[in-house]
C-alpha cells in the first residue's frame, strides 16, 4: 500500500486531507524514508548562569559539558532580531555597554559536528546611570584564595570610603561592609569550594554604585598534615646489612626507618629517601617501617610493615659476567670502585669491622659503573666494601693506609 503525501505553504497547519484553499495536492508513492539527525550523546550545550548584573553589564558564567575549549557568546535586547556576538576561550564573559532597566535575551553556545549548540538564558539590568561620576564602579577586583579564606583588593574610582562586598555561591550569600580597599581578608569559608564575590562603592545613604564584575576563586584543599611515605622496598640486601628506600609525599625531607624483629629493635634516621642499616644477623627475619619527620614532634603514621631476610653468612651473591674491583688497595687518599655487567641501581656501602655501615652511595649502572670515595677520613686498617643490587651482593675488604 503506498503512502499518501502533501504538501503545505509556511504557517498551514497540518491535517490528515489536503486543506482546501491551498496549494497542496495529494499523491500516492511507493515509499517514504526520512533520515532524523540528532546530535551526539557526547555534545551538548554549556551549562550557563548570571553571575552579576549592573545597569550597564551583564556578566554570564558557564561550565563546559565537554572538552570544548572555544566558545561563542551573544546577547540582544527582549524584541531585537539580530545578536550581538562575541567569541571566547574564557569560561566567563562580561556585556558592557548595555542600557539600564532593559530586559535582555543571552546565550552561549558551542560548535559541535558543524552545528552551534547554545545555552539560553536572560536578566534585566538595573536602574540607573552608570555614567554618574558621583557613586562610580569599583574596578580590577582581585581575590587571592587560601585553604579557607580569600583576601580582596579593588580599584576605587572616586573619593568613597566605604563599600559593600557580596560573597556567595549556590550554598552561601553574604554581605560585608568594609572602609579598605585592599588586604580585605574574609575567612571561615569552605575548604575546597568556589564561590563569586563582587563589590560596590558606597557614596552616601541609600547611593551606591553598581556591583563590579563578578570575579571566581576557589579555596585550597586542607592541609593533609604530615603524610607517611609509601613504596617501602629492600635492596642489597647482605649477611648483615640492608638498604630501605621510599616515596615521599609531601615533599618531606626528614624521616625514621624503625627495623626490628624479636630480638632487634632499632630507629634510623635518614636525610634522604634511602637509608642503608647494617649490624643484623645472617639468616633472620626483618621489619621495616618509616615515617616522615616534618618537624619538632610533627611526624607522620607509619608506613606500610615491609619483611625481608637476610642472606647466609660469607656468601657472595654473583651472577656470571658482573665483575667488581676495588683499586688501589692498598688506599691512601681515595679508592674506586669499578663495575660491569650490572644494569641498574647498584649501592655501595663502607663498613668498619664492627659492622657499623659510615657510608653509603647509589650508583646507577648501564653495564658499566665508576664510583670514587674519599678514605681520607677513615682510620687506617680494614675496611670492607659492600656492592649490592636486587641481582647480587658482594664484599670487599679495603686496606687504608
Amino acid at each position: 500500500m503506498g503512502n499518501a503525501v502533501y504538501w503545505y505553504r509556511d504557517n498551514t497547519p497540518i491535517t490528515g486531507t489536503s486543506p482546501a484553499g491551498t496549494s497542496g495536492t495529494t499523491t500516492t508513492v511507493p515509499d517514504i524514508r526520512f533520515e532524523a539527525r540528532c546530535p551526539s550523546s557526547e555534545c551538548s550545550a554549556p551549562m550557563m548562569t548570571v553571575s552579576s548584573v549592573g545597569s550597564d553589564r551583564i556578566q554570564l558564567r558557564w561550565t563546559p559539558t565537554g572538552d570544548e575549549s572555544a566558545w561563542i557568546v551573544g546577547y540582544k535586547a527582549d524584541g531585537d532580531v539580530d545578536w550581538t556576538e562575541f567569541n571566547t576561550t574564557s569560561t566567563t564573559y562580561t556585556f558592557t555597554g548595555l542600557n539600564a532597566s532593559t530586559h535582555y535575551l543571552l546565550r552561549v553556545g558551542t560548535e559541535c559536528d558543524g552545528d552551534t549548540l547554545f545555552a539560553n538564558g536572560d536578566a534585566t539590568t538595573l536602574a540607573g546611570n552608570p555614567g554618574d561620576p558621583s557613586c562610580p564602579v569599583p574596578s580590577d577586583l582581585t581575590a587571592t584564595a587560601d585553604t579557607d579564606r580569600v583576601t580582596l583588593s579593588w580599584t576605587p574610582q572616586g573619593d568613597e570610603n566605604l563599600w559593600q562586598v557580596r560573597l556567595y555561591n549556590s550554598d552561601f550569600d553574604s554581605l560585608y561592609i568594609c572602609s579598605a580597599s585592599s588586604g580585605v581578608l574574609i575567612d571561615d569559608l569552605d575548604v575546597d569550594a568556589g564561590y563569586d564575590v563582587t563589590v560596590r562603592a558606597v557614596c552616601g545613604d541609600g547611593d551606591t554604585s553598581d556591583w563590579s564584575a563578578a570575579v571566581f576563586f576557589t579555596t585550597g584543599m586542607a592541609d593533609p598534615g604530615c603524610v607517611a611515605p609509601t613504596g617501602i622496598t629492600v635492596a642489597a640486601v647482605t649477611d648483615s646489612s640492608v638498604v630501605a628506600s621510599w616515596t615521599p609525599e609531601s615533599g618531606e625531607r626528614r624521616w625514621q626507618v624503625h627495623i626490628y624483629n624479636a630480638g632487634f629493635d632499632s630507629v634510623y634516621r635518614a636525610y634522604s629517601s634511602y637509608v642503608a642499616m647494617g649490624g643484623l644477623r645472617p639468616r633472620s627475619s626483618y621489619n621495616i617501617a618509616v615515617r616522615a619527620v616534618c618537624g619538632d614532634g610533627d611526624t607522620s603514621d607509619w608506613s606500610a610493615v615491609v619483611a625481608f631476610s637476610t642472606r647466609n653468612v660469607g656468601v657472595d651473591k654473583s651472577v656470571d659476567g658482573v665483575s667488581v674491583l676495588v683499586r688501589p688497595n692498598p688506599a691512601i687518599h681515595a679508592a674506586q670502585v669499578d663495575i660491569s655487567g650490572v644494569n641498574g641501581t647498584v649501592m655501595l656501602s663502607v663498613v668498619d669491622p664492627g659492622g657499623r655501615v659510615v657510608h653509603t652511595d647509589r650508583m646507577e649502572c648501564a653495564d658499566t659503573c665508576v664510583k670514587t670515595f674519599y678514605v681520607d677520613g677513615l682510620s687506617r686498617g680494614a675496611w670492607f666494601i659492600r656492592i649490592a643490587s636486587d641481582t647480587f651482593a658482594v664484599v670487599r675488604k679495603l686496606i687504608v693506609q
